[in-house]
């Protein structure tokens, strides 16, 4: 019988990403990127940031193309906050998550410990989504390579960093943040 070598992260974990994170998204929407430098190293979460956000982060011009990622990073960003109790429903990925949900979740420019200590890991429904998200991505890609459109009016960019988010919460393979592989 094959072993389960992933190892889901806790909420605690869960919850330092999801602040770190949010860093590089917002300076991809056009926050000061000192201003939110500044606020990481209050909260101590500056050693949160994987080597991909802290190049971003620290770009004076980073390529457009990191831009553009830290946008899509949104939807993954949605994901870990629906995972710790933050975002309370996480719809079927066939639309661009609601950014207002995002911001009203992360307390930016104040204290993160009560957002930390306060996160709760929805074990079982992390498990049962990261199942759903995996099977939505493989009916995707065959219709794709069909030269059809995703069934059931799925978004192809949002499911990818949905399961991305997830992969990376069940512990998928130990990869890290900017190691995951979202297979299908």
């Amino acid at each position: 019988m094959p072993v389960d070598t992933d190892t889901l992260r806790t909420s605690d974990e869960i919850a330092r990403r999801s602040l770190a994170l949010y860093a590089p998204i917002a300076a991809a929407h056009g926050v000061p990127k000192g201003d939110l430098a500044e606020w990481l190293k209050e909260e101590k979460l500056w050693g949160e940031l994987t080597p991909r956000e802290l190049r971003f982060l620290t770009q004076a011009e980073p390529p457009e193309k990191e831009r553009i990622w830290m946008i899509w990073f949104g939807e993954a960003e949605y994901t870990l906050l629906w995972s710790i109790g933050k975002i309370e429903s996480l719809p079927l990925p066939k639309s661009k998550c609601d950014t207002d949900l995002i911001i009203g979740a992360i307390p930016l420019w104040q204290s993160t410990a009560s957002f930390i200590h306060s996160a709760v890991l929805k074990e079982v429904e992390v498990r049962q989504e990261a199942e759903r998200i995996y099977d939505i991505r493989v009916d995707i890609g065959k219709e794709l390579r069909r030269g059809a459109p995703p069934p059931d009016g799925y978004d192809k960019d949002v499911a990818f960093f949905r399961h991305y988010a997830l992969n990376w919460v069940i512990g998928y393979c130990g990869q890290s943040w900017d190691e995951i592989t979202p297979d299908i």
